[in-house]
């Protein structure tokens, strides 16, 4: 992809994943491609915020286990399937948000994308916004 010189933040595109997707896997897979740039980003005894918008937030280690609710997810959730979700590092220096009214995801700071850029994960196909 090439766009972590100059680039800020990056918005892709996840509407096809909304409803009745066909591709279930690319759920589990943005999973864990996030966990494997979370803990590329941070280190083994660091937390970042893991925030519902209208709901309880999470200080959260991603070398550690992440605890999921009843359905399987994630407490806060990677993918937005009902809210905003957003994981930021403690010192803001990048930021991951899922944004349910534009079925988008966006990943802000240049280590972020350059650790999706290697971990990319299948939803990651369609680019909206380049920054």
């Amino acid at each position: 992809m090439g766009a972590t010189r100059s680039r800020y933040f990056i918005t892709y595109d996840v509407s096809l994943y909304f409803g009745e997707s066909e591709d279930l896997d690319a759920y589990d897979d943005l999973e864990e491609k996030a966990v494997l740039v979370f803990q590329k980003c941070t280190s083994k005894d660091e937390y970042i915020y893991a925030l519902d918008w209208q709901h309880e937030c999470y200080w959260i280690n991603p070398n550690l286990y992440i605890q999921q609710n009843e359905f399987d997810e994630w407490t806060v959730p990677i993918f937005p399937n009902g809210d905003y979700y957003f994981f930021l590092h403690k010192d803001f220096q990048w930021e991951y948000l899922g944004h349910l009214w534009e079925r988008t995801i966006t990943i802000f700071g240049k280590e972020l994308i350059k650790g999706f850029e290697k971990h990319h994960p299948r939803m990651f196909q369609k680019i909206l916004r380049l920054g």
